[in-house]
């Protein structure tokens, strides 16, 4: 009998913002304009091939207006970094990120509750033939006892998905502004978590990254610093002319298979970036120090979210492959008339193990995904 599975959560350590010394002189800031980038990225959502999350997205941004926009917030260069991050954040990227992440949320609470349905419904099969064979007549049978405490506890978890889903439901209503009977309409078909593949992003251009609200703030940051000793554009050399992939020392083979196994070399992307000319000039000075920590917190940001995917990418055929074992092993058993009861049930029980940490990896595949795309700032 193979051991059960576990799912192990993923932790992502996020570096804290620096604040930084107010200057004394107040100088009323301008939004950085960047021109909107099209191509490989652009709608990223469609490329889960799920057209509910692309009619739901779709409906987010036309029936909602923005509350503000960069040129309405007055800053202030001696204002803390952290105005300078929400001042360069897109209100209708973080509208598609709130929708994508419930949607997806929505669909793992879904697949949840039909694996738990099915696992149900199987146990109980299972305790119907055990009693007409009289193989658990004593009603103080310990295994009995034991099945029926599980049972309870499974029946405390289904009602625990069903308020989850319909939470989430809600949330998608409120997010997109669609009637709530349309929201539950579009909803009730269960499908799978939506496929997600990195490839994509990995093959993008590092002016991606060069161009993502963090990045952006960190320059404008810096150019409103310096009081006009830097201009915006100074800074565009910074990095590299290659992929992602390159960027981040992660081979190409992610391309061929979406399945394959891959890893980031730490540090790669930090030491790529291009900083001498910054440092001849402004070396040991607070305004480029801050400017370096919060560019490198960026960078590495993104990073540790990418390498968070390859984790969770390498258990996901982990998990995969051992619900496909355990499913086998457990249909061998049914086929033999003569196995005991507790065996039965504790290879129906790996199974439903197995399935639920597969699921629950496939839906961290795609927030991690979602949550690279945030940063990124693309739609």
């Amino acid at each position: 009998m193979l051991q059960r599975f576990v799912f192990l959560g993923l932790y992502c350590c996020v570096l804290a913002g620096c604040i930084a010394t107010p200057s004394s002189q107040e100088t009323k800031m301008k939004p950085v304009i960047v021109e909107h980038r099209r191509g490989t990225l652009e709608a990223w959502w469609s490329l889960f091939n799920d057209p509910v999350l692309d009619r739901l997205i779709s409906s987010a941004l036309s029936l909602n207006v923005p509350s503000k926009t960069a040129s309405e917030i007055e800053l202030s260069a001696g204002m803390p970094y952290s105005a300078f991050q929400d001042f360069h954040q897109d209100q209708s990227a973080r509208l598609i990120i709130d929708v994508a992440q419930n949607y997806v949320r929505y669909r793992y609470a879904q697949n949840q509750q039909q694996t738990l349905a099915v696992y149900m419904s199987d146990r109980d099969e299972m305790m119907a033939t055990l009693v007409k064979k009289k193989d658990l007549a004593d009603t103080k049978n310990p295994h009995l006892m034991r099945i029926k405490s599980q049972d309870n506890a499974l029946a405390k978890k289904m009602l625990h998905l069903d308020r989850q889903v319909n939470k989430i439901s809600r949330n998608i209503t409120g997010l997109t502004k669609l009637l709530p009977e349309y929201v539950s309409q579009i909803l009730k078909e269960t499908l799978s978590i939506p496929r997600c593949d990195i490839a994509p992003v990995l093959a993008s251009s590092t002016s991606m990254i060069a161009t993502s609200p963090e990045v952006i703030a960190a320059r404008s940051y810096f150019m409103h610093q310096a009081k006009g000793a830097i201009k915006f554009y100074d800074l565009d050399g910074i990095f590299p002319d290659m992929a992602v992939n390159g960027f981040y020392g992660i081979s190409d083979d992610v391309y061929v298979r979406n399945d394959v196994r891959w890893s980031v070399a730490a540090g790669h992307a930090v030491k790529s970036l291009n900083l001498q000319s910054l440092e001849d000039v402004y070396s040991g000075q607070d305004i480029y120090n801050d400017f370096r920590n919060h560019l490198f917190d960026a960078v590495m940001e993104l990073e540790r979210l990418i390498v968070s995917y390859a984790l969770i990418q390498e258990q996901y055929i982990v998990l995969r492959n051992a619900a496909i074992s355990n499913e086998s092993d457990y249909t061998s058993l049914t086929r033999v008339g003569k196995t005991n009861a507790a065996s039965l049930f504790d290879a129906r029980e790996d199974v439903y193990t197995a399935e639920m940490a597969t699921l629950r990896a496939e839906y961290e595949k795609a927030k991690l995904l979602i949550q690279i795309y945030e940063k990124l700032g693309v739609y």
